[in-house]
């Protein structure tokens, strides 16, 4: 989908109309009304609670810093669409992930990339950290032995560093793109 200056990828499973006029003119209805969860210079992440009927969805916009970071961005894929691409790709493996449901490019100037939104369901569990935070019974020894296994993991020609924490009996990944 291409609007002005614009692109946009959705799944078709949640082209209600109300998505299809956020895809057009997310400025328009990214705004105070939202719940806000973080706002600083690299990203901006609310809840839209309307947005699609009974999905609750995590709207992600990641601001461009300055004008060289935009011309990076221009020949590299933006981090929402990483996003979009990677969380697909992990579906894919079976690895749960909040399921992807749109990403949206902004071009400004002369086809350097500006902002870029990234749309998830939101998923309503404990967060990473509330999860390494939780008292249940795991003694100061325990989570000192708490395995971490570090391995490259190549998605075409996107290297990451995958990071695999045990707690307990569940496993937790994480990961981060190196280049």
């Amino acid at each position: 989908m291409k609007l002005k200056n614009l692109g946009a990828e959705y799944r078709s499973l949640y082209a209600e109309s109300n998505l299809l006029k956020f895809l057009a003119a997310p400025d328009y209805y990214f705004n105070d009304k939202l719940e806000l969860i973080k706002n600083d210079q690299t990203t901006t992440v609310t809840i839209d609670r309307k947005l699609i009927e009974h999905c609750p969805i995590v709207i992600k916009r990641y601001n461009t810093k300055n004008t060289w970071h935009a011309i990076r961005r221009t020949i590299r894929q933006s981090r929402a669409e990483n996003c979009w691409i990677y969380a697909k790709k992990l579906e894919e493996l079976g690895i749960k992930v909040a399921p992807p449901i749109a990403f949206i490019q902004e071009y400004i100037k002369v086809g350097l990339k500006g902002r870029s939104w990234y749309l998830t369901e939101y998923v309503d569990a404990p967060s990473f950290a509330t999860i390494l935070n939780c008292e249940n019974n795991i003694t100061d020894q325990e989570k000192v032995t708490e395995k971490i296994i570090e391995t490259p993991v190549f998605f075409g020609t996107t290297i990451f560093h995958m990071v695999i924490l045990k707690v307990a009996t569940s496993y937790y990944l994480k990961m981060k793109s190196l280049c």
